[in-house]
């Protein structure tokens, strides 16, 4: 749709159902790494103590015997210089026995290519303000986008075990499969997901040289899964994991800048005969990267998780925000020893978390501070022989940066972008200070301990190098 009503006046709309645009690594990951692909076997050899013949190990296989691993052993390590490769019986061994525990990736046999409704629409008006002038360009857009088909990848290792304290899904290992952290990550659809992104701008440039161009955007964006690798497995486990602990939660994306201000001021005219001057001022306001307020099972590290019974980064859980009227208010907690709770009552009363009281917190209602920048850009032409000009370049890159040190920095919560509050146990009774060690026993409830010693401590928001930095850039282009 493309309509000009009047000669100042000019709109425009699309709609459509868009496929693709997805990352292909994300397909292929399930061919190259189908499990058998990933096996691991370790073969040692021990040996032989007063003039004994060596005997060997082999790991990682099961079913063998003690001959057969020293048979195998012996065709691995024996004679390996000038020797014909990995031999026969450990490669007929591992395809057998040797990859069963191994990790791999899956597609869901109806998984649907990701594709997304969308709709459009601009507006563009040359203005007369009056006394600011004719031909002020004026413009909106806006952007509205529904998911029909997005991705999402699960553990087909972890199986529901019923539920914890504020209700969560707990999971535990699949049965026959001991203890192992190894998993079988499965990509599959969500149908969740949608965007609105509306940008305000205008443009306009006098007859003497100066021009000005501005722009507002105001974004938000909800997903299930943000996709911030091309590794199942890290897809998997980047993405904090709320009612259900073995898939993303459905909130607020990694990707959404709630509101972007830009604006240029430039100067561009030829002040010294017929070389030209241009001088240009860019000046950036973000808001800041969203992440989401979780709790650790630290005491499993990187088995799986006592807690929850899923395997992967161990802070990925959405914290369960408790009544915090007093240390008994809520009976879903309790708090270890030397538990700082008047801190953790402070920080929750005060901020984003007070309104969550008794609820698991939504993914990415954390915000780091905005981020301003400002870059200066210098150009002048002068003359050069053969009729040639030589265009003299000077580039300043974050110049508040360069007049104060704490401007025009970006504060963030680390990647994957988890502000963890909250180390988290499972006691086997209420009040109690016995921790489950296994998911398949009994969770009474939760309880919560300081990260690290005996003060509670809010998310580190740490400086990012890039983009926090000033540089100065000086170049020399020749024109004929």
């Amino acid at each position: 749709f493309n309509w000009k009503p009047t000669e100042r006046l000019q709109l425009r709309a699309s709609a459509g159902l868009f496929g693709g645009g997805s990352p292909n690594v994300w397909i292929s990951n399930n061919y190259s790494n189908p499990g058998p692909t990933l096996g691991r076997v370790q073969v040692r050899r021990v040996p032989g103590a007063a003039g004994a013949a060596d005997t060997f190990t082999v790991s990682g296989i099961t079913g063998l015997s003690t001959a057969d691993q020293n048979a195998i052993g012996a065709a691995t390590l024996n004679n390996v210089t000038g020797g014909t490769g990995v031999p026969s019986t450990l490669l007929a061994a591992v395809r057998t026995t040797g990859s069963a525990a191994a990790p791999t990736n899956a597609l869901d046999p109806n998984f649907n290519v990701p594709s997304t409704w969308r709709v459009s629409g601009s507006l563009e008006y040359n203005a007369n303000l009056g006394f600011l002038g004719d031909d002020w360009q004026l413009g909106a857009d806006v952007v509205w986008s529904r998911t029909r088909d997005s991705l999402t990848w699960v553990d087909l290792r972890s199986v529901p075990n019923g539920t914890l304290p504020d209700g969560r899904l707990r999971y535990q290992v699949l049965p026959g499969q001991g203890t192992t952290t190894n998993t079988d990550i499965f990509l599959t659809n969500a149908d969740d997901g949608y965007s609105w992104n509306v940008v305000g701008r205008f443009a306009k440039r006098w007859t003497n040289g100066l021009f000005l161009r501005g722009a507002y955007t105001l974004q938000r964006a909800k997903d299930v899964s943000s996709g911030t690798s091309s590794v199942a497995f890290s897809n998997y486990t980047n993405a904090a994991a709320g009612f259900n602990s073995n898939d993303a939660a459905y909130g607020t994306s990694n990707y959404q800048r709630d509101s972007t201000y830009r604006l240029t001021v430039g100067y561009d005219a030829n002040l010294f005969g017929e070389n030209n001057t241009r001088i240009e001022l860019f000046f950036s306001s973000q808001s800041g990267q969203r992440f989401s307020y979780t709790m650790a099972d630290q005491a499993s590290g990187n088995n799986r998780s006592a807690v929850f019974g899923t395997t992967g980064t161990n802070n990925r859980y959405l914290m369960y925000v408790p009544n915090v009227a007093s240390a008994t208010a809520d009976a879903r907690v309790s708090y270890a020893a030397n538990f700082d709770f008047a801190g953790f009552q402070r920080f929750i009363q005060s901020g984003d978390l007070s309104a969550y009281q008794g609820q698991i917190v939504p993914k990415n209602i954390g915000k780091t501070p905005r981020y301003n920048k400002l870059d200066l850009s210098l150009r002048q032409e002068v003359p050069f022989v053969f009729g040639g000009k030589i265009e003299l370049l000077a580039d300043v890159e974050n110049v508040l940066n360069l007049i104060n040190k704490d401007w025009g920095t970006i504060r963030q919560v680390a990647f994957p972008y988890y502000g963890t509050l909250v180390n988290v146990t499972c006691v086997t009774a209420a009040g109690g200070t016995t921790a489950v060690t296994l998911p398949t026993q009994p969770c009474a409830q939760y309880q919560f301990a300081n990260r690290t010693g005996t003060t509670f401590a809010a998310p580190t928001q740490g400086v990012q190098l890039n983009g926090s930095l000033w540089g100065v850039r000086f170049g020399v282009r020749m024109k004929f």
